[in-house]
């Protein structure tokens, strides 16, 4: 009992816990700087390709203006017109002596946002300074199409449109199985796990839980190197859509891409809930994985208790067989001693008669 008292407050303890997500700048802090530079670290998790971050001044959340408060001084927010237009239209870095990287100001992702110290030179870093302004720059300025740092740079469009479609398929796999399952037993819904088969199940699970949170980060990359490979490695004033409707897919790959091309907007409609799924799953498991723990220690002490009554009543069987038992002994001890006494009595007047009969003789 003591066991199943501990259990019960761990799994209050998961209920109830604080939420602690630090909405307010979706998750980016301060990270490290240098001569040139200020770097915050990117987006929490479950904010990256959903969150926009805001360009104003003053500190709103979610908002630039919140983020490099204290950063920068009140001298330097007197410049935001200029931090407005690099975060608008700085789209790579390239911070002295290093290779350039695209960026998205306005929205969150994984990658460490670069600001530059003196914003009057953010052009020269973003690549976009004026040609007399670029010959003062000693720094070489790289290219838009080397500049590519996306896990799948290498891949080209229809490859990368076949791996989208095999990340799609863990994706759906896991969310219309494991998860509705779960998902099942915290609603009380139909084909929801028992709780024998989720403790069986537990590591298999772990490992699918993973497997579907990989594939929906996959899918974003995926997605992001498509349309960076048809902006010809170049995301400044592109339009996505309308290459999307040019592109001529290689021989063979026409109904592939049209495929993706359904998928991914299927993918896009359904992105929120994925995202909500990656950053909720695994409190939702462990919650389960608790009850039933729980469950099955209410089980086992219900058969335990069970299994007690019935060696008691069994016990108690015997005991009243056994006494039956004696009792049948005795009423047939009594009897044969009744009958043997009628026996005796009898044999007495029979022996009392032949005397009386030889007497008269």
């Amino acid at each position: 009992m003591k066991k199943l008292f501990f259990i019960l407050i761990f799994i209050l303890s998961i209920i109830l816990k604080p939420i602690t997500i630090n909405a307010d700048t979706w998750g980016i802090e301060f990270k490290d700087e240098n001569d040139d530079f200020i770097i915050f670290k990117g987006c929490s998790e479950e904010f990256q390709g959903v969150a926009e971050i805001k360009l104003t001044k003053t500190n709103r959340p979610g908002s630039w203006g919140l983020i490099l408060d204290g950063a920068i001084s009140e001298s330097d927010k007197k410049n935001w017109n200029e931090y407005v237009s690099f975060f608008k239209n700085c789209k790579k870095i390239t911070p002295p002596g290093q290779s350039g990287f695209a960026q998205q100001y306005e929205v969150c992702n994984s990658l460490d946002y670069w600001i530059p110290k003196d914003i009057s030179k953010w052009k020269e870093y973003c690549g976009l300074a004026e040609v007399s302004d670029r010959e003062e720059v000693t720094i070489p300025v790289i290219k838009d199409k080397e500049i590519n740092n996306n896990k799948y740079a290498d891949k080209e469009i229809i490859d990368a449109v076949a791996i989208f479609d095999e990340e799609v398929k863990k994706i759906k796999k896991f969310v219309e199985g494991d998860y509705r399952r779960i998902k099942a037993r915290s609603e009380q819904g139909d084909e929801q796990f028992s709780d024998e088969t989720l403790l069986q199940k537990k590591e298999v699970i772990k490992t699918n839980i993973q497997v579907f949170k990989e594939a929906f980060q996959n899918s974003l990359e995926l997605i992001i190197q498509i349309n960076t490979k048809l902006c010809d490695n170049s995301t400044s004033e592109c339009d996505i859509q309308s290459n999307k409707d040019s592109y001529d897919p290689p021989t063979g790959g026409l109904k592939m891409w049209n495929d993706y091309l359904e998928k991914e907007k299927e993918f896009n409609s359904k992105k929120e809930e994925y995202n909500n799924i990656s950053n909720t799953v695994n409190e939702l498991f462990d919650k389960q994985i608790t009850v039933a723990e729980i469950n099955q220690e209410i089980l086992r002490d219900q058969e335990s208790k069970q299994e007690e009554q019935r060696k008691k009543e069994e016990e108690q069987r015997k005991k009243e067989e056994e006494q039956r038992k004696k009792e049948e002994e005795q009423r047939e001890k009594e009897e044969q001693e009744k009958n043997n006494k009628t026996k005796k009595q009898f044999s007495e007047i029979v022996n009392a008669i032949e005397t009386l009969e030889n007497e008269d003789y």
